[in-house]
C-alpha cells in the first residue's frame, strides 16, 4: 500500500475516528484504526469499539498501490498534530517493519497489527433507510442531549429514543426527572408501524460532535439490531441499548390555562447569577406575583441571592423549586426569544414549551418542600 493525502485532511479523519477508540489494551487493535484506499483514490479511515463504529472518507492525491493497514489511532493522531503545517502532504506506505508516514523531510514509523484481526463492518439487518438535513438532525439530537442520563441503573435511559412513524420521527430523553420531546413532523416513515429504538448516550454525543459542523444531508440506516448515520464524508454505526424505553406520552402534562411567560435570556441569566449561591441539592426557587418572579438560591450557612425579573403570569401567583442545572441545561438547548412553563401547582411535573418552536417540550419534576 502506497498513496499520498493532504496532512489536514489526515488530522481531521483520524481525530474523528479515534474518539471511540479503546484507551485500555483489553483488545490491542481496537486501539488501531483501518485504513483502506482503492485504486478510484477514496481513502476509509475506520475505528471501532465492537459497539460503535466511526468512518471517515478523503481522496487520496496519489495512489501508487491501493491496499489496507491498521496503525496506532491516537499515536497517529498525535504525530500528525505534532507536524502542523498547513497544505503538507503525507505520504504513507507499507514497508517491512510497519507503516511509514513521510512528510516533507520527516519520517515516522508506525507499528502495526494485521488487518484480519481487525473487527468486520457491522451488517445492518433489514434497514428502513430516511434522509434527513443535517440540521434538522442536529436539531433533534441537541435537545435531547439536555435530558439524556448518566451511569443510570435504568439502562434504557441512558440514551435517547428514536421513534419513527407515519407522521413524524421523533426523539425523546429523560433521567427521570426532566423529559425533552423533539419532533419533526416533515420527516416521515413509509409504513403505519411505528419504529422506536434507543440510541446510546455514547453514540447521541458522537453524533453531535462529529456531524455539528457538518452540512448537506444524512441518510439514517435503521435496522433490527443496528443504526448507521451516513454523510458525505462521515458516518456512524451503533448497536442498540437492549431495553425498552418507558412510555413517554402519558407523562406529557397537557397545556394549562395558568402559563407562566418570561424572556428565556433574562430567565437564564438570573439562575446563573442566583446559582452561585445556591446549596448542595442545587436548588432554586421560583416565587411569582402577577408580573414579577424572584428566583432565589440559598447556602447552609446563610447565603442568599434574590434576582427579580419581569414575567407574565396573569392573576396567578405561584412558589415552585427546580434543580437549576436542570433548568440552565433546559434553557440552553432552547432557540426561542419567550418560554412558557404551565404552572398547574407547586408539586405536579411542569410542561415547558415555546409558541416560537413548536417542535420541543420539555417536562421538568418540581422538588418537593
Amino acid at each position: 500500500m502506497k498513496f499520498k493525502v493532504d496532512l489536514k485532511e489526515l488530522g481531521d479523519a483520524l481525530g474523528y475516528v479515534s474518539d471511540v477508540l479503546e484507551r485500555r489494551f483489553t483488545y490491542p487493535i481496537l486501539t488501531n484504526v483501518l485504513i483502506d484506499v482503492d485504486r478510484d483514490g477514496q481513502v476509509r479511515l475506520r475505528g471501532t469499539d465492537h459497539d460503535m463504529t466511526l468512518i471517515a472518507v478523503l481522496e487520496a492525491e496519489d495512489v501508487v498501490e491501493p491496499g489496507a493497514v491498521t496503525i496506532p489511532g491516537r499515536r497517529s493522531l498525535d504525530v500528525v498534530n505534532s507536524i502542523g503545517v498547513q497544505g503538507s502532504i503525507a505520504e504513507i506506505s507499507t514497508v517491512s517493519s510497519g507503516v511509514l508516514l513521510k512528510v516533507g523531510r520527516s519520517d515516522f514509523l508506525l507499528a502495526t497489527m494485521p488487518v484480519d484481526d481487525f473487527p468486520p463492518a457491522t451488517n445492518i439487518v433489514d434497514p428502513v433507510r430516511i434522509t434527513l438535513t443535517v440540521d434538522d438532525f442536529m436539531v433533534l439530537l441537541r435537545a435531547a442531549t439536555s435530558s439524556m442520563a448518566q451511569n443510570n441503573v435504568r439502562r434504557q435511559l441512558n440514551g435517547t429514543l428514536l421513534e419513527l412513524t407515519s407522521t413524524h420521527i421523533r426523539t425523546v430523553a429523560t433521567d427521570g426527572m426532566m423529559m425533552c420531546v423533539c419532533t419533526n413532523t416533515a420527516i416521515q416513515g413509509d409504513s403505519d408501524s411505528v419504529i422506536q429504538v434507543i440510541v446510546p448516550r455514547k453514540a447521541v454525543l458522537e453524533l453531535v460532535r462529529g456531524f455539528g459542523s457538518e452540512s448537506g444531508s444524512v441518510t439514517l440506516s435503521i435496522g433490527s439490531n443496528a443504526i448507521s448515520v451516513e454523510g458525505e464524508r462521515r458516518a456512524l454505526t451503533t448497536n442498540y441499548v437492549d431495553s425498552k424505553f418507558p412510555p413517554y406520552q402519558p407523562a406529557i402534562p397537557q397545556p394549562s390555562e395558568a402559563v407562566l411567560k418570561c424572556s428565556r435570556e433574562a430567565l437564564e441569566r438570573a439562575i446563573r447569577q442566583a446559582a452561585t449561591l445556591s446549596d448542595e441539592g442545587h436548588k432554586v426557587y421560583f416565587n411569582v406575583e402577577r408580573d414579577t418572579m424572584k428566583v432565589s438560591a440559598s447556602t447552609e450557612v446563610g447565603d442568599r441571592a434574590d434576582v427579580v425579573i419581569p414575567v407574565d403570569y396573569g392573576e396567578n401567583s405561584t412558589n415552585v423549586i427546580f434543580r437549576h442545572d436542570r433548568i440552565r441545561n433546559m434553557l440552553a438547548s432552547l432557540d426561542c426569544e419567550v418560554v412558557s412553563f404551565h404552572i398547574r401547582n407547586p408539586t405536579e411535573s411542569v410542561r415547558v414549551d415555546s409558541e416560537e418552536q413548536e417542535n420541543v417540550l420539555f417536562v421538568v419534576s418540581p422538588i418537593r418542600g
